[in-house]
């Protein structure tokens, strides 16, 4: 009775302990695989021409996101606005997927785009401004959504001549896999952090002033929020972070986006930077934020299947014409106010809302 006993704790405390070695075994087989392409693709890469390569992968990947596409967790469409439709069609759904693994395996070399033959890869139009900043000593802050390959940014400015940075929430992982580490080595400009978690925020002023362009996104649930038209009966909602560290350390804000245009061709447009009078003190930062929506909505529409599904969560309908006391329209009021010290939301005033307000 008593082997029974401890047989049967045994037994249990092994059960307990199966899930987490399930998820060992599959971080490791996922970080071997990772490594073992990763190494592939390095091999194979100088034997071959890119677009060669690029054309074998884009096979391979098509396969891989149309089956994922199909079978994969099938999510329900979205409510979009009216030049986002054509999202919910399952051929731009799978063409969006494995554009998404060709930009992923591009990741593989960043050391390649500083050289003269992956230079032409990627266009960069408003290359000036960065350019005039760095004459005039000015920070720069580039604001940029979840647009097209968003995550080559860095890389292909670094390739350009200016060691930008991105700005991310959370803390810097503890524990990077060996794929990860393997792919560090080779990023353009070690000596500049390419990455600032939150834990590492502390370090953006230097960072800034040692003249690095900072990448800071605007489509993130986190801090505090605006909510900035997005065309006709739409708006979005972006965090602010961006503009309030252009004010506070006195810098150039401009947009920044990217295209994927096929087989391995991008193009980065930065836009002008936003007039100083919207970045003053003591302003809430719709018009500066609004300014750099604006200059950013003409590519999302005009390549609408290159947004992401972070940047889609962020649109919201926008609310009907409020109308005061005063029985006098007016425009749909978009302000921040203070929900409790220390936290703030976005509010867009209704009548629909008021009356449910006064209900409660």
């Amino acid at each position: 009775m008593q082997i029974n006993i401890i047989e049967l704790l045994m037994a249990l405390v092994t059960l307990k302990r199966m899930p987490r070695l399930a998820a060992q075994l599959k971080s490791t087989f996922q970080d071997l695989t990772g490594l073992g392409f990763f190494s592939t693709l390095r091999w194979v890469e100088p034997r071959i021409t890119s677009e060669r390569l690029s054309f074998i992968l884009s096979l391979m990947f098509y396969a891989r996101a149309a089956f994922n596409t199909v079978f994969k967790n099938p999510r329900p469409a979205p409510v979009l606005p009216e030049f986002l439709q054509s999202l919910n069609a399952m051929p731009i759904r799978i063409r969006k997927r494995a554009h998404a693994y060709m930009n992923r395996a591009i990741e593989y070399f960043p050391d390649r785009a500083a050289e003269a033959g992956w230079r032409s890869h990627c266009r960069i139009d408003g290359l000036g401004y960065l350019q005039a900043a760095r004459q005039n000593h000015s920070p720069v802050i580039l604001a940029f959504c979840h647009f097209g390959p968003y995550r080559l940014l860095a890389g292909w400015l670094r390739a350009a001549g200016f060691p930008a940075g991105v700005l991310l929430g959370g803390k810097t992982p503890a524990i990077r896999t060996r794929c990860e580490q393997f792919r560090n080595r080779f990023t353009v400009r070690p000596d500049v952090r390419l990455e600032l978690y939150q834990d590492r925020w502390r370090k953006v002023p230097e960072f800034l002033k040692a003249g690095h362009p900072l990448l800071v996104a605007m489509d993130v649930p986190r801090g505090k929020q605006l909510s900035v038209p997005f065309g006709e009966g739409w708006t979005i909602q972006i965090a602010t972070g961006a503009v309030r560290l252009a004010v506070h350390h006195h810098a150039e804000l401009m947009p920044c986006c990217i295209v994927h245009e096929g087989a391995w061709h991008y193009r980065i447009k930065l836009g002008p930077p936003v007039p100083q009078d919207y970045l003053a003190a003591g302003t809430d930062g719709l018009c500066a934020g609004r300014s750099l929506i604006d200059e950013m909505l003409p590519l999302f529409r005009s390549r609408p299947e290159q947004c992401s599904s972070e940047l889609l969560r962020c649109l919201k309908p926008s609310a009907p014409v409020a109308v005061l006391e005063t029985g006098k329209s007016s425009l749909l009021a978009q302000i921040v106010v203070p929900a409790r010290p220390g936290v703030f939301r976005p509010l867009i005033f209704s009548a629909r809302k008021r009356r449910s307000a006064e209900v409660r």
